[in-house]
């Protein structure tokens, strides 16, 4: 195993862990509203992140099962990807489906910051009251758990394919789904509360999961897009939040150092 391809492990686990953390919250706030004990709480919820971890393990396996993804693709004019391949010839399958795969990454993206931004608009919420538990209710976090699991999977797989060959590095897959789902139970609360706290953060993880379909589209057309590139645009995101934190508080200290000033 080489070095790069160490990064990528290192690097997806990174991003997978990070950008599955609304996964996590929307999770322990279904299993929260039935009330449980704390500690069954925990259990249940532990529970609830391995079946997503084993829905994301079912789609790779079922993806890389699909032999006919390797067949030359059809010379369809409405394909999407074929309209910004420079070779639509040598398009197959996979990369349709790498293609749609970003198209949805991104959509998710904006979606989920549109759904930050209703909730900023809203504000925090001053109910306190619980819904009444019932057999009904018990079925519906199940089947919505279910559902958001299987939803974010299909995002996750997607992510994780931009970052790694499914046919010559599907182990190395299934470690990063594994160990996502580790860093998930064990660390989802601190790492939530986080995010949570810091809307550029938030703001950060969305743009860093719109480079990663941006990647999967190039990828679609059968465009070159490293994981090396990747990288670095990442590092740059993640440079300018930085730069950005560090500047608006020298300026905040700057306006207060002048105002003590006679």
């Amino acid at each position: 195993m080489n070095i790069e391809t160490l990064s990528a492990i290192a690097i997806a686990i990174l991003i997978m862990a990070a950008l599955n953390i609304d996964n996590g919250l929307v999770v322990d706030l279904q299993i929260r509203s039935l009330r449980l004990p704390e500690k069954a709480h925990v259990l249940w919820r532990s529970i609830a992140l391995l079946v997503s971890a084993g829905m994301r393990i079912l789609v790779l396996f079922l993806i890389s099962m699909m032999a006919w993804l390797n067949d030359p693709q059809a010379g369809w004019w409405w394909l999407p990807n074929r309209w910004f391949a420079d070779h639509p010839e040598t398009l197959e399958w996979i990369h349709l489906v790498l293609f749609i795969g970003g198209l949805i990454v991104v959509g998710m993206a904006f979606w989920e910051f549109y759904h930050k931004w209703k909730e900023e608009l809203k504000g925090p919420s001053e109910s306190d009251t619980t819904p009444q538990v019932s057999a009904a209710r018990i079925v519906f976090v199940s089947m919505y758990v279910l559902f958001v699991g299987l939803l974010f999977s299909v995002d996750s797989v997607f992510t994780l394919m931009s970052l790694l060959d499914i046919n010559e590095e599907f182990n190395s897959m299934i470690v990063v789904v594994l160990v996502t789902a580790i860093i998930m139970i064990f660390g989802m609360i601190p790492l939530g509360k986080l995010i949570q706290k810091s809307l550029h953060i938030k703001v950060q993880m969305l743009t860093v999961l719109v480079v990663v379909g941006a990647k999967l589209m190039v990828d679609g057309t059968a465009g070159h897009f490293s994981n090396g590139i990747l990288t670095f645009i990442i590092f740059v995101v993640i440079l300018n939040d930085v730069g950005q934190s560090v500047l608006t508080k020298a300026d905040r200290l700057g306006n207060e150092k002048a105002a003590l000033e006679p």
